[in-house]
């Protein structure tokens, strides 16, 4: 059968942000319930030829830690764009919607995230898959699988530098500052003040990368060296920006988007990092297998420094005198030379990196402070023009060698052995010979009694050594004599023992050895004691040893001519053994002997020679005959083998085949064998019977047949699902349980998959609706179904209740609020009210309604809008008149008409009257204003003042009914023909020749 696998994890990213994406942008991609993020790690992806298979899992993995990791790689930024059909994702250097050749690309909502599923279709076969992130939500990193792990929802971010979904670098510190590297698919800019970006402009051979400032952009795949704000990737924050890959001119940098793309070569390659003297540097890495993603790194010449320092262009450019004053050395002779250090003023100013060398080498001996042992400076590490060098001084001292006497014994009354010794430490591979005198030793303590003595050692000396003595240790022991070492055969009695040296016993030594003709072949202790007391005095203590030999053990053939039939078993051969000891027989071989053949088919017609091979046992040496031995084989018989037909279940293992034999006697046991295996889909299987070990030469085979039937396999909805009236049923395809697979399988091998249905919807009223499963179908498995249930409870009531609210006539209603208890608004109710700005005085509902809720079980409960009479403010205003005039007509005035109105809504008209008459003397008067009535207003009252003067000259011009002319005091002409002094401002006028004041 066909295997289809397409592996979604592009699929989620772009389907994610079809949901949420109003333009094409940089996103992360989230699992919902392991917070693990997509980053995209390498190449490796498999599709076939056909399309029916895509399998991506191996480009990318899951990352949950953000601060640390997440936050600053570069391939967990992907940018999503519009494409035929769909949406393209773009990241590290590859594209999806190439890579899968235009697949279409599908999401779903689902409980406020994404699920990311797709169908292939090719050669009439369809598949759909769903992405789910491998491993449990504790891992720190998974995997992408289209198993069902239960994390299938998931999350789009979009990548912004002001929110906490953004892009930051975290740097390595050198010294106060801190820098990185980067090479990224997108362009960027930086977002963090103090931020600097840098391209390698130029390499010298003195050990120095020139770096170059890079202004405004980064290209898109330009590996760039960044110094950093700080150590925190919050103030290292960049700007992406999508653009097509470019580069910067004369850049000498390289970088890598994935992992183990390009090989780390220590002798062409250098890395940012710390160098000597703890500041950047472009430096060798050692166990270095590859490049890190996004990693920039820089290739130079072989033969170039393994440091490179990094300055800035003016650094370079800016050429000081300096001076290097090189620190003196020790070592001792023999060694490698130190690594030689030194001082250089100003600092900071020198053009590379300082190469200083001794001619000294290991073989360099010890000698004066003369030329030969100067520590010098390699001109051509700097390029400064300038540099005054002070030479250090390398002094090689004496290697310490230590003289070892070696230990030495000798008997009580013998004269000393020759003393010598061993030596520690010599260098170069030199010997003793080196020594310009050799030490001598003695003995200054040594008497003639049993004890030890040390062994002094002096007087050495070298031109390249310090010689360190040690001592040593003469030991006088008393008399003592030795048995001689012995041999002999296993299962032999031992032989005579002897000693050495003869002589000094007065008797035959009494020897014992734990060892009889029964001992196996190894070594035994010898020990021997005095004779006879006179002997006491004598040292036994001294052991030898007994080896016992293997004995010879001889085998033959027991005859010279065997013969069987074509197709027979071998004969058994019985061999003939001579030497065998203490009653042994061939049991106690390790190893048995075999019999050989001349030819590779001992079992043909005809005549073999047959020969002995092999054999081994502890105790004895094999010696085979060479005797000349034949089998004769004659014509064989027939027979008939049949293997048994059986019959077995989808998934079960093989019945242990059988057969039946006809004809003659079979010799061995046939070979049987089955394609089918537990994964075997139903159907009819050869059981092949063959050969195998049987040795038959006249040997005829029947097949038999396997038939593998149909596994009962039984899906059930579950009796567990509940809801409330107005939610979506549940997803009751979760609910499934499935009892029957075989071979670890799961849902996945069913070609098609079953439907879960229910009566019930979302308007449903509450109640068990029956969850019915069907419609699967598998060519492994007989299918059953079992059938669920869904109960609908009542939904959560939901109170809503009008606020009430009060405001003045002629004002517009206020917005109107309401609270809600209970189960949470999925909507918004509506509130209205029949009263407007026009509406009188008076108690209004304020009606609430459902509007847009969507609420099963909701009650509502109106308020009150209160409308009150609105301020009408009625006013009158001063007057003036002289004594024995009529009051002048008061005029009314209004202040606080609403919706355009004016007095003619009043239902009675305020009045102004004042107390005072024709006949009042001069003063003020009170005019009361008051009696206003009107249905919607309240009012105000501002009362007036009249004020009633003395009658002044000018009335007897005024009454006698001619028109005067009013001038200033300085002749300006006010009023012409007037005949009333009414609408004069205050001040003095002249009237007819005469002064009149007006106040």
């Amino acid at each position: 059968m066909r295997k289809i696998v397409f592996l979604l994890f592009a699929w989620c990213a772009v389907n994610t942000a079809l949901a949420q994406l109003s333009g094409d942008g940089f996103y992360r991609v989230q699992n919902v319930n392991t917070e693990r993020y997509l980053t995209f790690v390498s190449r490796q992806i498999i599709k076939s030829a056909d399309g029916m298979d895509a399998d991506l899992s191996q480009a990318m993995i899951t990352k949950k830690d953000f601060d640390n990791e997440v936050v600053k790689d570069p391939g967990s930024i992907v940018y999503i764009s519009k494409v035929s059909g769909g949406y393209g994702l773009q990241s590290q250097g590859l594209d999806s919607n190439e890579m899968l050749k235009g697949i279409p690309l599908v999401i779903t909502a689902s409980s406020g995230a994404y699920i990311c599923s797709g169908t292939v279709s090719a050669s009439g076969a369809t598949a759909t898959k769903t992405l789910y992130d491998q491993g449990g939500v504790a891992n720190k990193e998974g995997f992408l699988t289209t198993s069902d792990t239960g994390n299938k929802l998931w999350y789009i971010k979009p990548v912004k530098v002001n929110s906490n979904n953004y892009f930051g670098l975290i740097p390595t510190q050198y010294d106060d500052e801190y820098w990185t590297t980067l090479k990224a698919s997108f362009a960027f800019e930086y977002n963090s003040k103090n931020m600097e970006v840098y391209y390698v402009k130029n390499v010298y051979k003195q050990g120095v990368a020139v770096i170059a400032k890079v202004n405004g952009t980064v290209p898109a795949g330009a590996p760039v060296i960044i110094k950093c704000s700080s150590p925190q990737s919050l103030n290292n924050k960049l700007n992406l920006i999508h653009a097509a890959e470019s580069s910067i001119a004369g850049n000498l940098l390289l970088g890598a988007y994935l992992g183990r793309t390009i090989g780390y070569n220590p002798a062409t390659m250098r890395l940012l990092g710390k160098g000597s003297d703890g500041r950047k540097a472009f430096i060798t890495v050692r166990n270095r297998g590859y490049i890190n993603p996004n990693e920039a790194y820089l290739v130079v010449p072989n033969g170039y420094p393994e440091e490179l320092q990094i300055m800035t262009e003016e650094e370079w450019n800016e050429d000081k005198a300096i001076t290097v004053t090189i620190d003196d050395a020790v070592r001792e002779y023999g060694a490698s030379n130190p690594k030689f250090t030194c001082t250089i003023s100003p600092a900071g100013a020198a053009k590379g990196i300082p190469e200083l060398y001794c001619d000294a080498n290991e073989g360099t001996p010890v000698g004066s402070e003369g030329s030969e042992y100067e520590i010098k400076l390699r001109s051509s590490s700097l390029a400064n023009s300038q540099v005054t060098v002070i030479n250090g001084r390398l002094t090689i001292k004496k290697a310490p060698l230590r003289v070892v006497p070696m230990d030495k014994q000798r008997m009580l009354g013998q004269p000393n052995p020759e003393f010598d010794a061993y030596y520690i430490s010599f260098r170069n591979g030199e010997n003793e010979s080196v020594l310009t005198k050799k030490p001598v030793f003695s003995c200054p303590t040594l008497q003639e009694k049993v004890g030890k003595y040390p062994i002094i050692a002096s007087g050495g000396e070298a031109a390249n050594y310090e010689l360190l003595y040690e001592e040593g240790t003469l030991e006088i022991l008393p008399p003592s004599v030795r048995p001689l070492d012995a041999e002999r055969e296993y299962g032999d009695e031992n032989p005579a023992f002897k000693y050495t040296p003869e002589g000094i016993l007065n008797s035959e030594p009494i020897f014992s050895c734990s060892a009889d003709k029964t001992s196996e072949v190894g070594t035994y202790t010898i020990s021997m004691k005095a004779g006879s007391p006179a002997d006491n005095n004598i040292d036994f203590s001294e052991t030898a040893t007994l080896t016992v030999r293997q004995a010879p053990l001889y085998v033959s053939f027991s005859q010279s001519i065997y013969r069987i039939n074509e197709g027979e078993p071998l004969p058994d051969y019985q061999l003939k053994y001579e030497g065998f000891k203490n009653g042994e027989d061939e049991s106690v071989l390790t190893e048995p002997i075999k019999v050989v053949y001349s030819d590779q088919n001992p079992t043909a017609r005809g005549r073999h020679v047959v020969k002995l091979s092999g054999g081994a046992a502890k105790n004895y040496s094999i010696v085979k005959s060479d005797q000349v031995v034949y089998l004769y084989v004659d014509e064989a018989k027939p027979v008939t083998v049949t293997a048994t037909n059986y019959e077995r279940e989808y998934g079960d293992p093989n019945p242990e085949f059988t057969y039946t034999v006809q004809g003659a006697t079979l010799n061995g046991e046939p070979s049987i064998t089955c394609e089918a295996d537990a994964t075997s889909a139903p159907g009819q299987y050869p059981i092949k019977i063959s050969k195998g070990g049987v040795t038959n030469a006249k040997d005829t085979y029947v097949d038999g047949v396997l038939t593998i039937l149909p596994a009962p396999l039984t899906i059930a909805a579950g009796n567990d699902f509940t809801r409330k009236q107005g939610e979506e049923n549940p997803d009751f395809t979760e609910g499934l349980t499935y009892s029957g697979f075989k071979n670890g399988e799961t849902a996945d091998v069913l070609t098609v998959k079953p439907t879960v249905t229910c009566a019930a919807d979302k308007d449903s009223e509450p109640g068990e609706y029956d969850v019915v499963v069907s419609g699967a179908e598998s060519p492994n498995y007989t299918i059953s179904y079992v059938n669920g249930k869904l109960t609908v409870g009542q939904a959560d009531e939901l109170i809503v209740v009008a606020k009430n609210y009060t405001r003045k006539y002629g004002e517009e209603n206020p917005e109107f609020g309401f609270t809600a208890s209970g189960a949470d608004a999925e909507g918004t109710p509506e509130l209205t009210c029949v009263a407007t700005a026009n509406s009188p005085v008076g108690t209004y509902d304020i009606v609430v309604a459902k509007g847009t809720l969507t609420n099963y079980n909701t009650r509502f409960a109106n308020g009150t809008l209160t409308i009150t009479p609105a301020t009408l403010k009625v006013s009158v205003g001063e007057y003036e008149r002289e004594e024995g005039q009529d009051n002048p007509e008061f005029t009314i005035t209004y202040e606080g008409w609403k919706n355009g109105e004016d007095e003619r809504v009043l239902t009675v008209k305020p009045t102004a009257t004042c107390e005072s008459d024709k006949d009042a003397k001069d003063g003020t008067y009170v005019i009361t204003v008051s009696g206003g009535e009107a249905e919607n207003y309240v009012f105000e009252y501002t009362n007036g003042v009249l004020t009633v003067t003395v009658p002044s000259g000018i009335s007897a011009i005024l009454t006698n009914g001619q028109p005067v002319d009013i001038y200033t005091t300085t002749g300006v002409l006010v009023k012409k023909g007037a005949t009333t002094l009414k609408g004069l401002s205050r001040g003095v006028y002249i009237v007819a020749g005469k002064k009149i004041v007006i106040k």
